[in-house]
């Protein structure tokens, strides 16, 4: 695959063999990590490279090459990010990457309790099962995500019409 890169980042993670740095980038809105070699990456450069999700839903590189540059740019070094499958879109600050964590921990815990109360009924096959599970995570990841952001960009939090009002406290 064929991209240019529109962000980069690094975290140090324990190993067996010690403290590594693992790092990450994002082309065409979705993240890629698990490079263990530091490939001087920067945002604007023309990379081909090779990933397979794995079973967790993060996008492993397993090789990668600069094969150009869209524009001039300095290399640049972005706050540190998690190995996430899609990481906090839009703007990228340290809040924004906390809030959409936090918001895909809170759909899989709403997905798992929907599928054990049989709100949701998955498909037979483990595959499709797979694929429904996440669809739905992603889903409510985003709506609750876009939720969050509205809150930090307005200041406010929308008044619930539909809670009864001793339930608000």
């Amino acid at each position: 695959m064929q991209a240019t890169i529109e962000r980069v980042g690094s975290r140090q993670v324990n190993t067996k063999f010690g403290e590594k740095t693992v790092y990450s980038f994002m082309a065409n809105n979705v993240w890629y990590g698990s490079i263990w070699k530091d490939h001087g990456l920067h945002e604007g450069a023309v990379v081909e490279f090779e990933f397979q999700t794995n079973s967790k839903g993060y996008n492993d590189v397993s090789d990668i090459k600069v094969v150009g540059q869209q524009s001039p740019t300095t290399p640049q070094q972005t706050a540190p990010v998690g190995h996430l499958a899609q990481p906090a879109p839009a703007n990228n600050t340290r809040q924004m990457q906390i809030h959409y964590q936090s918001s895909r921990h809170d759909a899989v815990q709403i997905v798992k309790g929907m599928v054990a109360s049989e709100a949701i009924v998955l498909p037979a096959k483990t595959a499709a099962r797979y694929s429904a599970y996440l669809a739905y995570v992603d889903e409510i990841t985003l709506k609750l995500y876009s939720k969050l952001e509205e809150i930090e960009k307005t200041g406010e939090v929308e008044q619930l019409e539909d809670v009864p009002e001793e339930l608000l406290g």
